[in-house]
């Protein structure tokens, strides 16, 4: 009876680690440090500097003439930091605990990881050059790993996964490990024109989406209500009415909102 009882306690304690396990999110996961020379794990890199660290350290910021900031994480090891005006706005990071010290990593400030396009079949990032990335799915799935091109750019196909999924990607850069997190809108509509002339085309396209016209590199924001107008002004620009035909040639992406 009592072994029995031992038993059903074991697993009863096995299951519940389990199923904490299984319902972190990436960010938790990955802030599982252990070791003082881990990666400190940057969240935002714009004023403040946010971030994972290892629970309860100190995180210092150090300037190119030597002034440091400096701050606790808290348990869980999230900290939050603001940098002072630097030279070339770049600082050095670490963290301190129990008279450990971890490895100082440059970090510049301003965004590290922007989504350059994101459309129902292609996501691309633009971010630092020949860096090791990997994007996962809020449950923590590896939907793609590999190298940044020397570009900056890495593109991923999402034309199998829905809307609402929430895309974490990490790049490791400079002794630092950089994420970013992404909700993937629903499906934008196809573009509809209402009106072409040689000189002006109007159309109703997605809210607040960014629109443009294909191999071009005008683009410009849709009205709140979806609406749309291109108007050429000096005369040097005419467009091709026959671009405008039935087979939808203009595009539309979403634009990059953080989350």
């Amino acid at each position: 009876m009592k072994t029995g009882l031992k038993v059903a306690v074991l697993v009863s304690a096995i299951l519940a680690i389990w199923w904490g396990i299984i319902n972190q999110n990436p960010h938790q996961v990955a802030a599982q440090q252990k070791d003082i020379n881990d990666p400190i794990i940057i969240t935002a890199s714009y004023n403040p500097i946010e971030g994972i660290a290892l629970p309860n350290a100190k995180i210092i910021l150090t300037d190119y003439l030597g002034n440091t900031t400096d701050t606790i994480a808290d348990r869980t090891g999230k900290f939050s930091l603001k940098a002072p005006v630097t030279h070339n706005m770049t600082v050095d990071i670490h963290q301190e605990l129990n008279g450990l010290s971890g490895p100082k990593s440059g970090i510049k400030i301003g965004d590290r990881i922007r989504i350059r396009i994101c459309t129902p079949t292609e996501f691309i990032l633009s971010t630092f050059a020949d860096a090791d990335i990997q994007i996962r799915t809020e449950t923590g799935a590896i939907l793609s790993q590999g190298k940044t091109g020397s570009d900056n750019l890495y593109t991923l196909d999402i034309t199998n996964v829905r809307p609402d999924t929430i895309l974490t990607s990490i790049v490791k850069s400079g002794g630092l490990e950089y994420h970013f997190s992404y909700t993937l809108p629903a499906v934008p509509p196809k573009f509809i024109v209402t009106k072409t002339t040689e000189y002006e085309m109007t159309g109703i396209g997605m809210p607040d989406a960014v629109t443009g016209i294909k191999d071009d590199h005008l683009w410009a924001v849709n009205r709140s209500d979806g609406s749309i107008s291109y108007i050429s002004l000096g005369g040097d620009y005419h467009w091709d009415q026959s671009s405008f035909s039935s087979r939808s040639i203009m595009t539309a992406r979403v634009t990059r909102k953080k989350y």
